[in-house]
């Protein structure tokens, strides 16, 4: 007849193999705890940052001004998006369409805080197949985020900002030669709220 439990001796080589498994799960929570708090943390940083634009929620309308420098022209789009935040406040968004006379366009801003790299960034994405990224710096005399991109393929860097006043925001950008402060292209840009949340 067998017996219905096995004797402690022929138990003693598994616990000692099993031992050291037991004190690594042991030792890798901790590690897990500390990830898990340092993401936490981390998301924490990027809603915090992001309050900046809480201001900028909603649907807004207006129009924007392109001034060409060196050939005196003027170009005038009208102008309308919407400010969101997504991904569970960790990004900032603005969905939009511009019309000119060449016709419309359809464009998408995606905003974040990278705490690992203490910047902000944006990307651009627009329906005649552009894309830019953005690195936003704090001005502290302007109280705005002032945003830069990298230089493109003709060299030309672009900078601005857009301040919020209430129901109305409004904006100023300068197109520049990487390395110079002589503005190729003056931009500005006003908006007023489509509809005031209640």
């Amino acid at each position: 007849m067998m017996k219905p439990f096995a004797p402690a001796l022929l138990w003693t080589p598994f616990m000692l193999a099993l031992t050291p498994a037991l004190a690594a799960q042991e030792d890798a929570a901790p590690g897990a705890e500390e990830r898990a708090k340092a993401q936490a943390e981390k998301i924490a940083t990027i809603k915090e940052k992001l309050k900046y634009f809480e201001s900028h929620v909603g649907e807004w309308v207006g129009a924007e001004e392109y001034h060409v420098i060196p050939t005196d022209t003027t170009m005038t789009t009208t102008d309308e998006w919407k400010g969101i935040f997504s991904l569970e406040g960790t990004h900032f968004e603005m969905h939009g369409k511009g019309v000119s006379e060449d016709g419309p366009t359809t464009y998408k801003w995606v905003c974040t805080y990278l705490p690992e790299d203490e910047v902000y960034r944006a990307w651009y994405f627009d329906s005649d197949g552009n894309q830019e990224t953005f690195e936003m710096d704090w001005d502290e005399e302007k109280k705005v985020l002032v945003w830069t991109s990298a230089a493109d393929e003709e060299d030309r860097v672009s900078s601005f900002f857009m301040k919020v006043e209430g129901n109305e925001i409004k904006g100023e950008e300068e197109t520049t030669l990487a390395g110079s402060d002589a503005p190729l292209i003056k931009h500005t840009m006003t908006y007023k709220r489509k509809r005031i949340r209640i």
